[in-house]
């Protein structure tokens, strides 16, 4: 059996990959775009922390279970439960946490390492230089 390769149908096949490949190529991008946002933001983030460390004005908290992104945070000792600051450490667990509102709740949305802290300390130190 032969297939008729007529101009339509030519034109039809490449209209269809041509399309296949654009939406590939579109969401390929767009996970890559999002990707790189979140890692900005945690690098940023992280910055952050690791400055208001060096300027002492992280809080400590000490719970011995670790904190995951999500939590809600506790400020008693804060002047209506606000955060004068975005970073807590917590020494039980070597965590730095940074802390934003969500939905007028405090709540955890990144966790660092104290490694990740010291080192990028080292870099702002570095870069300071």
């Amino acid at each position: 059996m032969k297939i008729l390769l007529t101009p339509t149908l030519f034109w039809t096949a490449i209209s269809a990959n041509v399309l296949s490949l654009s939406v590939v190529a579109y969401a390929s991008i767009g996970t890559n775009l999002a990707s790189t946002n979140a890692l900005t933001a945690r690098n940023n983030n992280l910055e952050q922390v690791a400055k208001e460390n060096l300027a002492k004005t992280c809080w400590k908290k000490n719970e011995t279970k670790p904190f995951k992104l999500g939590d809600p945070i506790d400020l008693p000792g804060s002047a209506n439960g606000r955060s004068p600051t975005s970073c807590i450490y917590n020494p039980p667990t070597e965590q730095f946490l940074y802390i934003a509102y969500r939905d007028h709740v405090l709540e955890v949305t990144q966790v660092y390492s104290r490694h990740e802290v010291k080192a990028k300390i080292s870099q702002i130190k570095h870069n300071k230089d």
